[in-house]
């Protein structure tokens, strides 16, 4: 059950950051569109940033574990950009950024 809060999480701020800029995401718009108290934001991540950390963490274990048959760096980084190609928006989003 937990785990599925915290996919909750992460699956609410991609939708977040493929609609608006992320100095315009707050932990309370992630928690309402997740379904989910704040409180329940904070036990997984200290702040938005510690999100944005862990997705691209999840997502980089996830190429390597999914693809471990690659035989070629040109095979591997096709595999690679397939988050960001399907989520150009929230990168974008991500890039331009005045944190970054």
């Amino acid at each position: 059950m937990e785990l599925l809060a915290k996919q909750a999480i992460i699956n609410a701020f991609v939708e977040l950051l493929n609609t608006c800029p992320i100095n315009r995401i707050s932990v309370i718009a992630v928690a309402k569109r997740a379904h989910i108290s704040r409180n329940t934001f904070y036990y997984w991540y200290s702040d938005i940033y510690a999100l944005i950390d862990d997705l691209f963490e999840r997502e980089t274990r996830k190429i390597i574990e999914d693809n471990k048959s690659i035989t070629s760096w040109q095979e591997g980084f096709i595999h690679a950009t397939k988050f960001a190609s399907e989520n150009r928006t929230a990168i974008y989003n991500i890039y331009n950024s005045d944190c970054r």
